[in-house]
């Protein structure tokens, strides 16, 4: 597959300096330890790869991807919404322990003294990979804080490529640390003809991957793509015949998902051409379920709301000739994907860092007849479930809210569903399991104690009567 010519920004890059971190060499009488790469979608629908049952948008690399890895079928993040549901995955602890509830907006509304981002006192995933030795790099969105001290480059990332916040699909990213400017860190905001950011990210990846193949490393590569505004090149709407399509809407939706796709090739194609993808440990997920033009069927809802369809997001995970290629239908986290890595890059899990993800990998190798976790909660304003066995207790978003935050909702009763016969979340059975409602709402009423007040809210500041 042919890849679009580097930007000049990029290019350059490629004369800087090589990594500087420390780093002792692999011996022979240990085995080698693997490469990380965690690739996130932003706002991709639930349907909306072939993987999953997808239909009209063709994802040959993200379906090849499941193929020779595991798939899971009820793989989850910890929040509806980006901001909350990234800093629950870079730091395998659900993200309210440490105040952050909501969005990072830079019109969120404050406590006094409170400040915006993954509290300081945390540790990132890039973090603990560093520690153990890996370069780190994190390209794309971060968005879960703007501050200095809550950028990735000061939290545990040795290479940054992408934005504080929400990036722009035909403008460079702010940041580059190959590139340090005048500011420390290289702003580069110049769009140029040809540019599109995904593109831009893959050839970022490709560089850090062939730069790095002498060395373990972890790289985060968080994409804007798919989220709105609806906005892609000519070269993949040409792709995608118009009669194939609903809507405009859909097929714009569709080309930006080839796209990434694309993507996704790209990076694979970098490690075989380096000699690494039997030994790099891949997962590939989205960061909350589908919007807009997404296809999350046959989950209820999406984007925004605690139903299935806001939380549920595909979930895949390759590492070749170490874990063997299958469909899993047990549920798994965002949370596990950190003592995962650590885990895999020969890393001990330390009890005090008080992690609410698990290892996957004993499992998952056969070594574990079931995977040990007991439930699974989210908590959005007024919105909160518990998921425990197939069982799930919701009080999920039910009508518009009176702002236009996505944040904030109208909240209904709580309701009681067995996801193993009601994938759809269509049969209310809280009236005929008053029992099993009482025991899940102990469950989220014992974890909900344990969860710090939020340090900043929706700019609107309303909430639903419920909570």
């Amino acid at each position: 597959m042919k890849y679009p010519a580097l930007s000049l920004t990029a290019a350059a890059a490629l004369c800087a300096a090589p990594h500087s971190f420390a780093q002792a060499p692999e011996t022979s009488e240990k085995p080698k330890r693997p490469n990380v790469i965690v690739i996130l979608a932003d706002d991709l629908g639930y349907r909306d790869t072939g993987a999953y049952g997808g239909k009209d948008i063709p994802t040959p690399h993200i379906d090849a991807l499941a193929q020779n890895g595991v798939r899971f079928t009820q793989g989850y993040m910890t929040c509806p919404v980006c901001s909350p549901s990234r800093a629950g995955l870079l730091t395998g602890r659900y993200q309210q322990r440490y105040g952050f509830e909501f969005l990072c907006n830079v019109t969120a509304r404050l406590k006094p003294g409170a400040k915006m981002g993954i509290a300081v006192g945390e540790k990132t995933i890039g973090d603990r990979m560093r520690a153990l030795g890996y370069v780190t790099g994190a390209l794309g969105k971060w968005h879960v804080g703007f501050d200095d001290e809550f950028l990735p480059m000061n939290r545990g990332f040795d290479e940054v490529y992408g934005d504080p916040g929400q990036p722009a699909y035909f403008i460079p990213p702010q940041y580059d640390t190959r590139n340090p400017g005048n500011e420390g860190a290289g702003k580069i905001r110049k769009p140029h003809k040809d540019y599109y950011i995904t593109e831009d990210l893959t050839q970022r990846a490709r560089q850090f991957i062939s730069q790095h193949k002498d060395e373990p490393f972890f790289l985060y590569i968080a994409h804007k793509a798919v989220h709105t505004p609806l906005e892609v090149t000519e070269k993949y709407l040409a792709r995608l015949p118009k009669e194939n399509f609903k809507s405009e809407n859909r097929r714009l939706h569709a080309a930006m998902t080839a796209a990434l796709d694309d993507s996704v090739g790209g990076v694979i194609q970098a490690l075989r051409e380096n000699g690494l993808e039997e030994n790099t440990l891949i997962f590939f997920s989205s960061d909350n379920g589908g919007a807009g033009t997404a296809d999350n069927s046959p989950l209820r809802a999406g984007k925004g709301s605690t139903w299935e369809g806001g939380i549920r997001v595909p979930f895949i995970l390759q590492w070749k000739d170490t874990l063997t290629p299958r469909v899993r239908d047990t549920p798994v986290s965002s949370l596990d994907i950190l003592p995962t890595a650590v885990a895999a890059a020969h890393g001990k899990i330390d009890p005090d860092w008080k992690l609410d993800g698990v290892n996957l990998l004993p499992w998952l190798k056969g070594e574990k007849d079931k995977l040990e976790r007991d439930a699974l909660y989210w908590r959005l304003d007024a919105q909160w479930a518990v998921r425990q066995g197939d069982w799930k207790l919701v009080q999920g978003r039910e009508g518009k809210s009176a702002t236009s935050s996505i944040q904030v909702a109208v909240v209904g009763d709580v309701r009681l569903y067995n996801l193993a016969q009601d994938i759809g979340e269509k049969r209310d059975l809280a009236k005929e399991q008053p029992e099993k409602v009482k025991e899940l709402q102990a469950l989220y009423d014992n974890w909900n104690a344990q969860l710090m007040e939020p340090l900043w809210a929706p700019h609107e500041g309303k909430k639903s009567p419920k909570k």
